[in-house]
């Protein structure tokens, strides 16, 4: 366990900026102390979480909705082996740590939404809601970015954390969202102040899952390769300011300013021949080129106070393998199971070489490639590459046979998400915002209610089953196949 600290922090008032400046700032800076035990991309425990303690400002929110601010917190982080990308296309056969090459080129932008502009102190906020949350919420759903379901506020953060338009702390916004998650532009457009119970609920969906830090330009590469934009407050000053497009990679070279001169900006990709890092910003799309720059790596030979990148952080909102379900069946003989056992609890595991295993074996096809897995009362079910279900079905000698689903109402439909509940059904989510329940060997189509706004995101919030249409209300599975909304 990381040692426990307590520091204070003094806020500080940002300086007010003539009309029509861009805003910058919006970052205070994590004491080195709390800064260096934030785990990196090397550590590497048991995968059950370790709570770690720091001392820390935060927001706290009472049973009316109000936050309420603190100089004494605590934050907790949990230590788990590196994360692995659950995205399709963006981690093929990972190995162990030492095993990855990582391509010449690559990039998140299939998964990002236009780069937007901020008009407070909040760059914080729209690196973890605008980029890191929809990015990743993108790469579950399979699909860019484009709808006010698809994008994450800025808003919902800063508004319950900022006082008086005030810079927040990177730690204090990352605990806001482990402990709430955060809103869409559905529930909570950037014109809005005030934050709904609709948006609230919403928000749940996508607690954050962990905070890691990338120690090095090659751990800030290796998120970006695994589906995780990386966060970087960096040092204003020089020509990152202007919105002139710069003809080679931006190089910080200690220019001074005499202004606030923290910023957050999101790492997005990188390109071994230009020798840079893509970097996203929030001050439009007259910024740069689009929104985007090249940053070069010179700039991340050292991430700390005297370097132009200070901190470097990645917010964890999708899910990652080892990805395990379990089934328990007893009694009578189940389908696809074999011979009755009493009572038999059976677990697998969806590894990061996106092969399947129950206990050490393998029983997903060689060469096969997996996304996800779940369980109903019956049967364990895989998401392929290919975004068909396909049922395991035990063999009675060898390895088990596999089923493909595509079939009925479900005919040459791709999934984009899938969830299972080991005491009833398989529910999956189609491209087409069409929801379908597995009962008895066919499909079904499910209506969530009488009005037309198709689903957009289905998933397991705890022990519930939500279903989160494009209005951002959110329906979970009662039992029975009902739906009910949560209000």
């Amino acid at each position: 366990m990381w040692p426990r600290r307590s520091i204070m922090l003094t806020l500080a008032c940002l300086s007010v900026f003539p009309t029509g400046m861009v805003f910058g700032q919006g970052v205070q800076l994590t004491p080195p102390d709390q800064y260096q035990s934030i785990p990196t991309h090397g550590v590497s425990v048991a995968r059950d979480s370790v709570p770690v303690d720091h001392h820390l400002p935060r927001s706290t929110m009472d049973l009316d909705g109000r936050v309420e601010s603190s100089v004494e917190g605590r934050i907790d982080f949990s230590l788990a082996p590196s994360m692995r990308s659950l995205a399709p296309g963006m981690d093929p056969q990972w190995g162990t740590d030492a095993d990855i090459t990582l391509p010449r080129r690559f990039d998140l932008t299939d998964y990002l939404p236009t780069p937007g502009k901020q008009t407070q102190n909040d760059c914080v906020a729209w690196t973890i809601a605008y980029a890191a949350y929809s990015c990743q919420i993108a790469q579950e759903r399979r699909r860019k970015p484009t709808e006010p379901s698809d994008q994450f506020s800025p808003g919902f953060i800063f508004d319950q954390l900022s006082e008086s338009g005030r810079s927040l702390h990177m730690l204090q916004a990352i605990q806001f969202v482990k402990q709430n998650g955060c809103a869409t532009f559905a529930t909570m457009p950037l014109a809005h102040t005030r934050v709904s119970q609709v948006a609230r609920i919403e928000a749940k969906n996508y607690r954050m899952q962990r905070n890691e830090r990338a120690a090095s330009l090659e751990e800030i590469k290796t998120y970006i390769y695994e589906g995780y934009p990386v966060v970087l407050i960096v040092r204003m000053g020089g020509d990152f300011r202007s919105d002139a497009v710069l003809e080679a990679p931006y190089r910080w070279r200690g220019e001074s300013d005499p202004r606030p001169d923290y910023h957050a900006i999101t790492a997005v990709g990188f390109d071994e021949t230009r020798k840079s890092l893509l970097i996203m910003n929030s001050w439009g799309t007259q910024w740069k080129d689009n929104g985007f720059c090249w940053a070069s790596y010179s700039n991340f030979e050292r991430i700390d106070s005297q370097s132009w990148c200070v901190e470097s952080h990645v917010i964890g909102v999708k899910r990652f393998a080892p990805l395990n379900v379990s089934m328990s069946a007893g009694g009578n003989r189940r389908p696809g199971f074999g011979a009755p056992s009493g009572f038999q609890r059976r677990t697998f595991q969806l590894a990061s070489n996106r092969q399947i295993y129950e206990a050490d074996t393998v029983i997903s096809p060689d060469h096969w490639v997996f996304d996800d897995i779940a369980c109903n009362h019956r049967n364990l079910f895989a998401l392929g590459r290919d975004q068909t279900v396909y049922r395991m079905n035990d063999e009675p000698a060898g390895r088990p046979s596999w089923t493909h689903l595509n079939h009925g109402s479900m005919s040459n439909k791709k999934v984009a998400m899938m969830v299972g509940d080991r005491t009833s059904d398989l529910w999956v989510l189609t491209t087409d915002h069409e929801l379908f329940r597995y009962e008895d060997g066919d499909w079904v189509p499910v209506v969530l209610s009488s009005s037309q706004t198709e689903p957009v995101d289905l998933r397991s919030v705890g022990t519930e089953i939500h279903a989160t249409t494009a209005d951002g209300r959110v329906f979970t599975q009662r039992g029975s196949g009902h739906w009910s909304l949560i209000d």
